[in-house]
């Protein structure tokens, strides 16, 4: 049996077969030899035929209407996709289904009919080898990424015929050459977009590896959600005074990048130090992930940071945010290769789902008074972190906001949560002290598996203590989830540990570091860095 042709569906079964001994472990893998011996190298997909043959490893497609939608995976001939190298989709066929091609890993070529009119959403994700695709005259919808991640694809071939779209170069524009689709991820290092586009779609660069420069005309007032998303050797982009859009994400990710230049005739966006802002600079948009800095002091004025604005950076470690923060967007700190600190005023009031999200080597964090929501995975694997101070304001905590905080000793929870989502605080394996504050958990709406794999057993080496109001404790034993704590729920705090308080007014004698410790000596004898100097951010060059 090929390894590779285990389904999905066996996977799990596999997993869950480990965690329940060697008898079941050993019926799972008899299932899972039986069923990979037993997949069909032919049948149905909706009304259409398929066949794969193993020798010269080609899938072929019959028939008369549609290759239905499929899930990731999903695809009847999804055992054989990463081994697929050519497939040929016959004349009859109408539509290539959402997700149809996906993963198809090793596939080097397609052949699509003249009868084709669709093809479909993630229709040829990640077909990694694919060189090359030539699109019927008869096509008038191509699906959102359809070529995402093809890293081999050098050209987009468009019939001349076709009333819908035309390839220039091997790239993909609408008809009239106004909107550029998609840039192959394999084609050439430099790019200059013709002065006939307009708008540069959504995802139209995303993942082109080896894209280094790309010269953007002045006819472009558009560019799209992650238009340049990953573009891991792009270095410097410039964008030009016509540009009046510029959306989610589209610069986000790109490594190599040293800085944006936005032309000073811009009335929409500017850039300062080579970071992207909204003209009237209220609005962080993209910080280049690649610069070489390891602290920024954000500057005053600063409302929002957006949406990814900070991820995947690669050297930064220290952000002071401006007091006057309001709202830290989706994404803005997610992914941060060397983030440890960031300062967080007391003037925010809204940190969006994944804020924070896998920045692994983020130490500590302190959410300011005011927040009543903590997002979805906003900490999500943040590896490194060792403490947070939850504000008295909080009232909800959603799904996986801590989920896999593996270095988290203790956490408060204040009187005032009332939901705490799936997930939350899964995987926070060294969690010894979590303290609830909440009189009555049954008032408390827990999702799914809350506290899985935080340590109860008291019989281990290491296990977590609830400490709950006092009067609370039977209340506790007996409330789902947290009656699994038992016997190690106590009531009343643990040593050390006192009521949370509003945050005090910051101590403004002194020079201080990001991480509290005072130093001696003068501003002027210390290294570069961002410092607390009588109460304000100072930043020494």
């Amino acid at each position: 049996m090929n390894i590779f042709s285990i389904t999905l569906l066996q996977s799990k079964l596999l997993k869950g077969a480990l965690s329940r001994g060697p008898q079941k472990l050993l019926f799972a893998l008899f299932f899972v030899m039986a069923a990979g011996i037993q997949a069909q190298n032919s049948g149905n997909a909706g009304p259409l035929q398929w066949q794969y043959d193993k020798e010269t490893k080609k899938l072929t497609i019959s028939g008369q209407g549609a290759i239905p939608d499929y899930e990731e995976d999903a695809q009847p001939w999804a055992p054989f996709a990463r081994e697929i190298k050519t497939a040929e989709v016959g004349e009859g066929v109408t539509m290539i289904g959402d997700n149809a091609f996906t993963y198809s890993l090793k596939m080097e070529k397609i052949s699509l009919p003249k009868t084709l009119t669709e093809i479909g959403y993630h229709a040829f994700y990640s077909c990694q080898k694919l060189a090359s695709v030539s699109i019927p005259a008869t096509v008038k919808k191509i699906g959102d990424r359809a070529f995402q991640e093809c890293f081999e694809l050098k050209e987009i071939e468009v019939d001349e015929n076709n009333a819908n779209y035309s390839s220039l170069d091997g790239v993909l524009y609408n008809k009239k050459e106004t909107l550029l689709i998609r840039y192959p991820a394999g084609k050439d290092e430099d790019f200059t977009i013709p002065n006939t586009v307009t708008t540069i779609g959504d995802d139209a660069f995303s993942d082109c590896e080896a894209l280094l420069h790309v010269t953007i005309p002045n006819s472009v007032t558009r560019i799209g959600d992650y238009a340049f998303y990953k573009c891991v050797g792009l270095e410097e982009i410039s964008i030009p005074a016509s540009v009046t859009s510029i959306g989610d994400g589209a610069l986000a990710g790109c490594s190599s990048l040293m800085g944006i230049v936005v032309d000073d005739k811009n009335s929409t966006y500017a850039s300062d130090e080579g970071i992207l802002y909204s003209k009237d600079k209220t609005r962080l948009i993209q910080y280049p992930a690649g610069k070489d800095e390891t602290d920024i002091l954000v500057p005053e004025g600063v409302k929002v940071i957006g949406l990814g604005a900070f991820v995947s950076t690669i050297n930064l470690k220290n952000v002071i945010l401006p007091d006057g923060l309001t709202t830290i967007e989706e994404d803005a700190f997610a992914d941060g290769e060397a983030l440890q600190t960031v300062v967080i005023p007391a003037s925010v009031t809204r940190i969006d789902n994944r804020a924070f999200f896998a920045s692994e080597e983020l130490l500590t964090a302190k959410i300011p008074e005011g927040i009543e929501r903590i997002g979805d995975d906003v900490f999500n694997s943040c590896k490194a972190m060792t403490s947070i101070i939850i504000p008295q304001s909080l009232k909800s905590i959603g799904r996986s906001a801590f989920e896999y905080c593996v270095s988290l000793g203790s956490i408060t929870l204040p009187a005032g949560v009332t939901s705490i989502g799936p997930k939350a605080f899964e995987g926070c394996f060294l969690l010894k002290t979590l303290v609830a504050q909440m009189p009555d958990p049954d008032r408390v709406m827990l999702g799914d598996d809350v506290f899985r794999h935080v340590p109860k057993d008291n019989t281990k080496n290491t296990f977590c203590q609830l400490y709950v109001p006092e009067g609370s404790k039977q209340k506790y034993e007996a409330a789902a989830q947290w009656k699994d704590f038992a016997p190690n729920i106590l009531e009343g705090l643990p040593l050390g540990i006192r009521p949370l308080e509003n945050e005090r007014p910051m101590r403004k004698s002194g020079i201080y570091r990001l991480d509290g410790v005072r130093c001696q000596g003068s501003l002027q004898q210390l290294p570069a860095g961002i410092y607390i100097v009588n109460g304000k951010k100072v930043a020494k060059k």
